[in-house]
């Protein structure tokens, strides 16, 4: 499947937060995560292969989304 060039990001990471990163890595050239949790946000950013965030207002400073 071709991936679009575009950045997404998924804020939280319980189940529905996975199942659009499951959906988002697979068609977007870019996936960010941000979640309060850092143990569960640093592994679904690794299963994905995704940069963490903690906090959204960081990653919307860094990140062009």
């Amino acid at each position: 499947m071709t991936k679009f060039n575009l950045a997404a990001a998924v804020i939280g990471t319980g189940y529905i937060g996975i199942q659009h990163l499951e959906a988002l890595t697979s068609i977007v050239s870019k996936v960010v995560v941000c979640n309060v949790d850092v143990q569960s946000g640093k592994a679904a950013a690794d299963r994905f292969g995704c940069r963490f965030y903690s906090d959204y207002e960081e990653m919307f400073k860094k990140e062009k989304i």
